[in-house]
């Protein structure tokens, strides 16, 4: 298992930065200022879901694999309703008018746990309720995840399994999921709950080192900025010194940028340094926002400089837009020997805080 996306919807206002499509970016959109934060080191933010409408759905493409996990943080801010609701849906055939939904995870106000919803099943078995471990209340952030492997799923809340359910005990969909999709199926009147913290992990990453771990636990996001300039800075700020540039949060639309045109121009920069982590750090995501002039082709790949290894570690590179966009990699391991940050433990700190993280302009 690697990680093949995390979310912590700090640094962005743009959700097309890191999502597919969007029903209604007035019901569903980033609250800044509002979610779950690993010591305040950098900006904290969430997903909002709610608000008014039907069928409100902020989806994603994701990778097909056989076994996928998705994790993230909830905390609900309206349970007023007398029905159930879906929160997150898994399909294929793409996003948008192409999305299928085939499986889903639903709210069931009435017994305050969790559902399992299979349109494709016969209508007595659609939904599967699930008695709650303890009774759920507002304002409070849960953790829930999600994993799904060839027809049994597992859940968990806080890290305690919460449900099992096997394919041959139950018809379920056991087909391929290309895509993911946090919203809402009834109308919600209210902001009714906020995401934050989303993992995305399976069984088929390429590129990544891989690490073998099942569901890791209630985990939190947290963003660093650039501090300074790092030990290359080969870029052309706009102006002033190049790590000021780029370390807008949310990004000013191309107010303050580097340029490159040179193919193996390189930028690296010194982070926020972190004093504290957890008992370890799963991976590391370098996210750059970028775009290109038009009439030709770019492409870079992030990079992080351990020691005296630089990695780009993405497996092909990053074709910038003409409008900007998030381009994002990322790592699980050091480049320098290869030592996932997990076998690190606590040792990862080091690391994490000595490296210096930028881009190269490859094309």
């Amino acid at each position: 298992m690697a990680l093949q996306f995390i979310d912590g919807f700090d640094y962005y206002t743009n959700l097309y930065y890191n999502w597919h499509y969007n029903t209604d970016g007035r019901y569903i959109a980033i609250a800044s200022g509002i979610g779950r934060s690993l010591n305040s080191y950098g900006p904290v933010g969430s997903l909002a879901v709610g608000g008014s409408t039907t069928n409100l759905w902020l989806q994603r493409y994701i990778t097909t694999a056989n076994t996928t996990i998705i994790g993230f943080a909830i905390k609900f801010t309206y349970l007023t309703y007398a029905t159930s609701f879906q929160i997150l849906q898994l399909g294929n055939s793409g996003v948008g008018t192409g999305f299928t939904n085939k499986l889903a995870l639903g709210w069931n106000i009435i017994t305050n746990g969790l559902d399992v919803y299979d349109p494709s099943a016969p209508s007595a078995t659609r939904w599967a309720m699930l008695a709650p471990l303890s009774s759920i209340t507002t304002n409070n952030w849960y953790y829930i995840e999600w994993k799904n492997t060839s027809g049994v799923v597992d859940i968990y809340v806080n890290e305690k399994p919460y449900w099992s359910l096997i394919s041959n005990t139950k018809t379920f969909y056991t087909g391929s999921i290309n895509a993911i999709g946090f919203g809402t199926d009834i109308s919600l009147l209210n902001n009714n709950y906020y995401i934050d913290d989303l993992y995305i992990m399976d069984d088929v990453r390429s590129g990544i080192p891989p690490v073998n771990y099942g569901p890791i636990g209630n985990s939190k996001i947290t963003t660093i900025l650039p501090a300074s300039n790092g030990s290359l800075h080969a870029w052309t700020p706009f102006s002033g010194t190049n790590y000021n540039q780029i370390n807008s949060v949310p990004d000013d639309g191309g107010t303050t940028y580097v340029s490159a045109t040179t193919v193996g121009t390189s930028d690296n920069y010194n982070y926020t340094q972190v004093t504290s982590i957890p008992a370890c750090v799963y991976g590391i995501k370098i996210n750059t926002i970028g775009r290109k002039s038009p009439g030709i082709v770019r492409q870079i790949k992030p990079t992080m400089l351990d020691g005296a290894v630089s990695s780009a570690i993405t497996t092909a590179n990053i074709t910038l837009p003409e409008s900007y966009g998030n381009q994002s990699a990322i790592f699980q391991a050091r480049p320098s020997d290869g030592k996932t940050f997990v076998g690190l433990g606590p040792l990862a700190l080091a690391t994490i805080n000595a490296a210096k993280y930028g881009f190269i302009l490859t094309t």
